[in-house]
């Protein structure tokens, strides 16, 4: 009965497909006509028309009610682990235009919709991440803090493949803050493209990123892992040089077999030293070019989820860089509350450091008793 269960859905997933070939729905980043073979084809991303496309079939699926998810994702960020069986690792060796062209269909855009503070502006505005298609049938991975939602104006959470097809997310099925990983299942999804997980890669070794940088969406970098370290959470941390900014959180770092090894979780800015300004009284020029609040020593570290400039209208919602909490702050961190001050500004920037979610966390979310994070 089961195998006539599976079969049937295939054969719906199948059809499915078969419809949107015949409707030409090949999506903002189809491959480019008239480029040669299909082995030499050019992939065009379009990246207005792919923002544009995202925000308009979310809001054909929700109209003006927030959807279920909203309610129910806070209580389902609790869930630690959840069993799953995943693709078997891949054992050829690929090149980054390897992985780009094979991978480039598991991986996605990780929308936050939500309505703006105007009273005069109907639409759904957007904050887009990455994500990375773990299982066909829509089980997916991206970073905690992208699922750690706290836009009181939010309304969904969705996908969009690069071909277009766009799908609501319909719970999170576990969540690690300490590790920043969390996988997601999408709802009324099948025949979508899974990349294998693999353990972790050796310092080394080659890795590539695809992820949405600032909204260029579906952007390959190449570059090695360059280390693991502890993190200040008693959590691993995996080191890569691959290239990465805003908007790349819960990117999949592929190692050269198309395995994911790791997420694309944040930066942190090393500088050779700081220019002491003293701005005079507070709210001066330099409060209203950065803004002001008491920041402390993590905050350097900057997570790669997208945020926008503060005030306006349209300020962007979804989830943002973690805020200090200014009562439990030592005394030595807190910026004066003084009518005169000065603000330290970090100069002769020297490197960024990648930080990523190792493999080993990735497994241990999905293992159910989170006993991979070991060596």
């Amino acid at each position: 009965m089961r195998s006539v269960f599976f079969v049937c859905r295939l054969c719906v997933c199948v059809w499915l497909g078969a419809a949107a070939v015949a409707r030409g729905d090949e999506g903002p980043g189809a491959p480019a006509e008239g480029s040669g073979s299909e082995s030499e084809a050019v992939r065009v991303i379009n990246d207005a028309l792919m923002r544009q496309t995202f925000e308009q079939k979310v809001n054909d699926l929700i109209g003006e009610t927030p959807d279920a998810f909203v309610e129910r994702h806070q209580a389902q960020l609790a869930r630690r682990h959840h069993a799953l069986a995943l693709p078997a690792a891949g054992s050829r060796r690929m090149t980054p235009a390897d992985i780009y062209r094979e991978r480039i269909e598991s991986v996605v855009l990780v929308g936050i919709f939500y309505h703006c503070r105007s009273k005069t502006c109907n639409r759904l505005h957007s904050n887009v991440s990455t994500g990375v298609v773990i299982r066909e049938d829509g089980v997916l991975l991206t970073n905690y803090h992208v699922v750690e939602i706290k836009q009181p104006r939010f309304m969904a959470m969705a996908v969009m493949t690069v071909d277009g097809r766009v799908f609501l997310v319909d719970e999170v099925l576990a969540a690690d803050p300490i590790h920043d990983v969390a996988a997601i299942r999408l709802r009324d999804a099948c025949g979508l493209a899974a990349a294998p997980v693999s353990r972790d890669e050796p310092v080394g070794n080659p890795v590539s990123v695809i992820s949405h940088p600032r909204r260029d969406f579906f952007t390959l970098t190449s570059g090695y892992v360059s280390r693991y370290s502890m993190g200040e959470r008693t959590n691993v941390v995996m080191n890569i040089t691959a290239d990465y900014a805003v908007g790349s959180s819960g990117g999949p770092v592929f190692n050269n077999r198309g395995d994911v090894v790791g997420l694309v979780s944040s930066t942190t800015s090393i500088a050779a030293g700081n220019v002491r300004l003293n701005q005079g009284t507070k709210g001066g020029v330099l409060d209203r070019l950065f803004g002001w609040r008491p920041v402390s020593r993590h905050e350097m570290v900057a997570h790669c989820d997208e945020e926008g400039p503060p005030g306006g209208d349209h300020e962007p919602g979804g989830e943002s860089p973690p805020q200090a909490d200014k009562k439990k702050m030592p005394i030595s961190d807190r910026s004066p509350q003084r009518r005169s001050r000065t603000v330290n500004i970090p100069v002769n920037h020297q490197m960024t450091i990648k930080n990523a979610v190792p493999s080993r966390a990735i497994l241990a979310l999905l293992s159910g008793t989170g006993d991979d994070l070991g060596e």
